[in-house]
């Protein structure tokens, strides 16, 4: 009897709940669904406005085309997404957003963060999506449809992460973004696409200020380095450097790193000490060094110009009056009290603040050699 009870409350529980799901009023079907994969956003000809494009998927099988790009041009994101509405057979789902692209031109002139807002603002936006500056029209890389490569959405992504494996440039997703836009030590920087001929290629990193507007950009090299004094690196790092002339090079692979950063004060001055402990890896050598032989040659050349890039880098960020390395977090941490007086306007105090970087490397592979 008792069991013949708890098998009638199992199926009593089990029929509830293929009705509950069987009857939800909010089901959307894919056919009915504009799932937005890429959204892109660039300057617009007309005062004030901003030109917006959405891809998504088409799942109807009698579509040619397996992807559709939107267009349209709005005061406001809240605004385009109405508008893209009104363009597209299904409703706007903005949850699986996967890269969005933010126009060069555009981050010139405006503060491009308060705009986001309405991602932030919706909890079902994703905040893993990618941001990423593109250095040109928004639109080439919007209505690229490549036959050898998968669709756009997929494409960049990968791209991107790919590139950020390789230490080539940052990878920002916009909870990063919005992450260091709040955050006072630090300011925003962000991958840096571009379509060239027939290609997008990841340039490196665009460098923001506190209200999101572009300042500059840095190649490859210089991104590693950015994220080597953010500690945000994932080894090996790949660096070549030309050590004689005509063109003779000298590439390494850094394996590990161990980094320590300093704070301290003399007087008012601000003083960062930066030290680096780096074992590499030879993997390629043009130039007539002799790998065993003239070893402490190599790892002297390697720290010197790590050290020169590294100091040409921060000079270069003091002048702008930005700081994308997060070393705000460390004087917060170690001299708080001082923190508090310029806390508001810690990229200009960083500007007149002296960084000193020593590194040390050993050489710990070097490959066949006869």
């Amino acid at each position: 009897m008792i069991l013949t009870y708890k098998k009638h409350i199992k199926l009593t529980i089990i029929f509830s709940l293929i009705f509950l799901v069987g009857c939800r009023s909010d089901q959307l079907s894919l056919e009915r669904t504009s799932i937005a994969l890429v959204v892109g956003i660039d300057k617009s000809s007309e005062e004030g406005d901003m030109t917006i494009y959405q891809t998504s998927p088409v799942f109807s099988r009698e579509a040619m085309d397996t992807v559709s790009t939107l267009k349209t041009t709005a005061h406001s994101l809240r605004q385009a997404r109405d508008n893209l509405d009104s363009q597209s057979s299904g409703t706007v789902v903005g949850g699986k957003l996967q890269v969005l692209l933010l126009g060069k031109e555009l981050m010139k002139e405006q503060s491009i963060f308060e705009e986001l807002d309405v991602f932030y603002r919706d909890p079902k936006n994703s905040p893993n999506a990618r941001v990423a500056m593109v250095d040109g029209p928004v639109q080439e890389i919007m209505e690229f449809t490549p036959k050898d490569k998968p669709r756009i959405a997929v494409y960049l992504s990968d791209l991107i992460d790919t590139t950020h494996l390789r230490e080539n440039a940052v990878l920002t997703t916009l909870q990063a973004y919005h992450y260091a836009n709040f955050e006072k030590g630090i300011t925003p920087a962000i991958t840096e696409v571009l379509f060239k001929g027939k290609e997008i290629q990841v340039q490196g990193t665009a460098l923001l200020d506190k209200k999101g507007k572009y300042v500059f950009s840095i190649g490859h090299f210089d991104s590693s380095l950015l994220q080597m004094l953010k500690k945000d690196v994932k080894e090996p790092i790949p660096i070549s450097l030309v050590v004689e002339e005509p063109n003779k090079v000298l590439s390494v692979g850094v394996t590990r790193i161990k980094s320590k950063i300093d704070v301290s004060y003399k007087g008012d001055q601000l003083i960062f000490d930066i030290g680096y402990k780096l074992k590499v890896s030879i993997t390629e050598n043009t130039s007539s060094l002799d790998i065993e032989k003239d070893s402490s040659k190599i790892q002297t050349i390697i720290s010197d110009e790590i050290d020169k890039k590294t100091k040409e880098l921060i000079k270069k960020v003091q002048k702008e009056q930005i700081e994308p390395f997060g070393l705000g977090i460390y004087v917060r941490a170690y001299e708080y009290k001082k923190w508090k007086t310029f806390e508001d306007k810690w990229p200009e105090e960083f500007s007149k603040a002296q960084v000193n970087v020593k590194t040390s490397v050993a050489i710990i592979e070097h490959g066949v050699v006869q």
